[in-house]
């Protein structure tokens, strides 16, 4: 069955104008944040000599080589942003050029996948220093993956030495180990043995035995050589229980990764002539989609698609942790995109052609597929804004602490935040935070701070055994919390246009913004 859906976009540099600019708009915003968050606050403020111990045992010094190297440059910041920015998108572009050699996929509909996996709303903790190597990790994988196809499509020997090196370098992000299952299966395709004997399958192992042995290779080298020990013995540690109930917490993750994006979030956005123009053009691009459809192709594919988002969430999940679409766990969402975007292409189609009772099925894909890109487009928006929104309370934090007397002359508190809303995207401050706040302000690490309700949920609560002074404490005496602190409302209103405003002074006039970002929040302090 096939609908028209107005004149094909079969035009490459199209396909690839729509991609490009739809992922600036998407992300451009996290190339502007200047911020540190989570456990950026360690790297960036401790010693090389720190970060090496401390990645060494985390079984990643190349982890330690690559920070203390990105964080001597001038603007560093903006490096590993750019970086980022760009392991993404250039990993969309090899997407582009290896889904056509699937016979299947559509011209266009190659193009909404690209564009969906560029788009869909996730793993926005990308723009955390501390995990920015996950996203060259990432883009060495698709690389390394486009080399693979070269090299079935060229016969190049030269492409297999490269795919083989690059997919080597990228297990080092070790949950792409288990997605490497698609390149193999990839390798059965393209070699056209799905449908062949079980004989004529066993006869090809030989002929890629480098590419079977790869992962098997670097599990082996990192169990013996480059294992976690010491504060990170144990960690991501494999549990038969967890696996076992992945089937079952992969439901958890679908829901948590998926649903929330579909919340309106247009209300949100403030310049109504800038959304309807966007609005306009998206739907005007998507006039010119022409979609083939196929029920037992729009079937497979989706069930593709499922394949694909259970093992990008499989290793996460086997150590017991559920991607989400915020927080911390925002960070294994790393892979699910392109599972994401088979399903979303092909479940549409699926869904729409089964209900005889729409007439005009080319139309109602048509806006579907419409919907969800200014969906997805504006919840990234959003959630960059939210994110500069947390930085800026950082700076305000800082800047308060900076003045307080009481914080300057005594050593140990207790926080409370009455306004979790503005950092609610990044979650409770620990005390990591509230140390790098303190050092931030004062320049010493004299100084201990955890949020009040966390201190009391402790059944020990001596200061002594709930920190590691690693964490930025290495001149801290403990003793009994001094003081509680509030962090209150400030006297301007942290709504999105002020954000966007205080972006702009941040770009431009620095003594005006640092004035105006300490005024949104203030500290009050209370004896204990």
């Amino acid at each position: 069955m096939s609908f028209n859906m107005g004149t094909s976009l079969n035009n490459k540099n199209s396909h690839l104008v729509v991609i490009s600019v739809c992922y600036l708009l998407a992300h451009g915003l996290g190339l502007l944040n200047s911020g540190i968050f989570w456990d950026d606050w360690l790297w960036h403020s401790s010693t090389a000599a720190y970060v090496t111990k401390a990645l060494t045992e985390l079984g990643s010094p190349w982890g330690a080589v690559y920070f203390n190297y990105m964080v001597t440059l001038e603007h560093s910041i903006l490096v590993f942003r750019t970086i980022t920015f760009f392991s993404f998108y250039l990993s969309a572009l090899a997407l582009y050029s290896i889904l056509k050699t699937i016979r299947e996929i559509s011209s266009d509909e190659r193009m909404l996948i690209t564009l969906f996996f560029a788009i869909f709303p996730c793993n926005l903790l990308r723009i955390a220093t501390c995990i920015s190597w996950y996203g060259i990790c990432y883009f060495m994988f698709f690389l390394a993956f486009w080399l693979l196809k070269r090299h079935l499509v060229t016969g190049g020997i030269h492409y297999r030495l490269l795919a083989l090196t690059t997919f080597f370098i990228s297990f080092t992000t070790n949950s792409l180990l288990v997605f490497y299952i698609l390149p193999l299966l990839y390798i059965l395709y393209m070699r056209k043995l799905f449908s062949v004997q079980f004989r004529s399958l066993l006869a090809m192992i030989p002929r890629y035995l480098d590419f079977l042995l790869l992962p098997i290779v670097f599990w082996m080298i990192k169990k013996l050589f480059f294992p976690s020990y010491g504060f990170y013995q144990g960690y991501n540690s494999l549990s038969i229980g967890n696996m076992l109930l992945s089937p079952i917490t992969a439901v958890a993750a679908f829901y948590q990764s998926l649903f929330p994006v579909m919340d309106s979030v247009l209300t949100f956005w403030p310049y109504p002539t800038s959304m309807i123009l966007l609005i306009l053009f998206i739907f005007w691009r998507m006039k010119k989609i022409d979609v083939q459809t196929d029920s037992n192709k729009q079937l497979v594919y989706s069930i593709v698609g499922l394949f694909c988002f259970y093992i990008a969430i499989f290793p996460y999940l086997t150590v017991g942790h559920i991607p989400s679409v915020s927080g911390f766990e925002n960070r294994h969402q790393l892979l699910i995109p392109l599972g994401v975007s088979i399903l979303l292409v092909y479940t549409v189609q699926f869904i729409t052609c089964r209900f005889s009772w729409i007439v005009n099925k080319n139309q109602v894909i048509r806006m579907v597929y419409s919907i969800m890109v200014i969906q997805f487009l504006f919840f990234n928006i959003k959630s960059y804004v939210l994110i500069q929104g947390a930085w800026y309370k950082q700076l305000a934090i800082i800047s308060q602490i900076q003045r307080n007397d009481i914080i300057r002359n005594h050593t140990t508190f207790l926080f409370q935040d009455h306004i979790p809303s503005l950092s609610a995207w990044i979650g409770r401050y620990g005390y990591l935070d509230y140390a790098a706040f303190m050092k931030k302000a004062f320049n010493e690490e004299t100084r201990f701070g955890m949020t009040e309700s966390e201190y009391h949920g402790k059944k020990d609560k001596r200061v002594a055994n709930l920190m590691n002074k690693n964490w930025l404490l290495h001149d801290y005496q403990p003793k009994d919390p001094e003081y509680l602190v509030h962090i209150e409302a400030g006297a301007s209103e942290a709504n999105t246009k002020q954000i966007f405003q205080l972006l702009k002074l941040e770009l431009t006039n620095k003594a005006r913004f640092e004035q105006d970002v300490s005024r949104l929040i203030r500290l009050r302090t209370e004896k204990i």
